[in-house]
């Protein structure tokens, strides 16, 4: 079954796109070696999030980990060892 080509066009390398009931969810994929059979299996990895029309909306989980995590206490810390350079 054919995505319409505002899913199509979200689409992206190593990830897969399903579509259960009316909504359309991105997934990664990967691929492993398999022994016995002696050929790739697909495997569906972690949840992405939900595909719309204005882009992909990432699950909540996915969505706390993306945030910049911004440092203060090395320009503190620099600061500090400027100001008493000669004591040290």
């Amino acid at each position: 079954m054919a995505h319409p080509e505002w899913v199509n066009a979200q689409k992206k390398t190593g990830f897969e796109i399903k579509k259960i009931g009316s909504r359309f969810y991105m997934y990664k994929r990967e691929s492993k070696w398999d022994k016995e059979k002696k050929k790739a299996v697909k495997t569906t990895g972690e949840y992405i999030g939900v595909v719309t029309p204005s882009g992909i909306v990432p699950s909540k989980k996915r969505e706390h980990e993306s945030k910049p995590v911004f440092s203060l206490e090395y320009g503190a810390t620099a600061f500090v060892k400027s100001l008493a350079g000669d004591w040290v």
